[in-house]
């Protein structure tokens, strides 16, 4: 299952309302989560979001970088 966390982390009740701990069945999936939702995110103080897939880190991203 891939999720995102951001960093520094978000408020949990911000977090749920803008669906930051639903689970994806794949990163397409995930990915495409993030496109849609980046903007909030960055509203609610993220900088950078990590996708993580179980455990292992995929990568991170600046939520400045443009999408």
């Amino acid at each position: 299952m891939f999720t995102w966390t951001t960093e520094p982390p978000i408020a949990q009740d911000a977090a749920r309302d803008l669906g930051l701990d639903l689970p994806f069945d794949t990163q397409e999936d995930a990915e495409t989560w993030i496109s849609d939702a980046y903007q909030e995110l960055q509203e609610a103080g993220a900088e950078q979001v990590v996708l993580w897939n179980g455990d292992q880190r995929v990568y991170s991203m600046d939520l400045g970088e443009d999408f």
